[in-house]
Formats: structure tokens, sequence, C-alpha cells
């Protein structure tokens, strides 16, 4: 089997399907990617990447990469159904560029894929509910 080289632009396709202007989904997409680039262990990964993206959330609510997800998403100011749909496009494109397993080799592949859309990878600073509960368990 051949395969054939992948020209799929994601931003495009988050501006398209989720309805927002490219500025919103390059903020989005650099948002989510600093997200996966600080929390996502291999640990969390074994345990998730054949699920999709948009049931990280129900399955994991606890770990980071899943609860930090949303709260950094509603940040660029996208409604839950928004979120939900960005993040079906991003799992899609993801694992039919990198592979079905790529959410587990995720930092092999993350700052290449922010690079081809020169994204910059914000510092991700934890939620206001993760430093609600690190208060907590001190």
């Amino acid at each position: 089997m051949v395969r054939e080289p992948f020209h799929e632009d994601l931003v495009e396709e988050l501006t398209r399907l989720v309805g927002r202007p490219a500025p919103i989904m390059r903020e989005l997409l650099s948002r989510f990617l600093a997200v996966v680039a600080a929390r996502l262990d291999d640990g969390t990964a074994d345990g998730l990447w054949a699920f999709p993206l948009t049931a990280w959330h129900a399955l994991a609510p606890d770990h980071p990469v899943a609860r930090e997800t949303w709260d950094h998403l509603r940040g660029v100011g996208l409604s839950d159904e928004e979120i939900f749909t960005a993040l079906a496009v991003i799992d899609d494109h993801v694992r039919r560029r990198y592979g079905n397993r790529a959410w587990h080799g995720a930092d092999e592949w993350l700052h290449r894929l922010a690079g081809r859309y020169d994204l910059d990878l914000p510092p991700v600073t934890a939620s206001p509910a993760a430093g609600a509960e690190r208060a907590r368990a001190s």
C-alpha cells in the first residue's frame, strides 16, 4: 500500500468545522498543544490513547490533561459544543497524520505540529480548580 501525502491544514479545518475565525482557532490549537506537552504522560496515554480525545474528560476527569484542556480552551471563548467539535477535529487529524497510537508518543510529533502552524506553546498554568485541589491536599 502506498501512503499518499497528507495535505490537510488543521487550522483551516478547525475554522471551517467549528465556525470561528482562524486566529481564534490558532489560539485554541496553541493552548491545546501546550496542555498536552505539559500534562500528557505515558501512563495517561497508555490508558486513554485508544479512546477518542472527546471522551478523555469523561474517562479521566481528575487527570490534568483532561481537566485543563477544557479549562484552557474555554478561555478562548468557545462553548462546550465548539470545544467538543474542535477536539474531535484535532483527534481525527492527529490520528490520521501520526497514527492511531499518536497520543501515546505525542512528545515525538507535538513540536513539529506546532512548528508547522507557527504556533507558540505557551506555558501551562494550573487551572483555578487545580490550585484549589492542591490547597486542600496541603
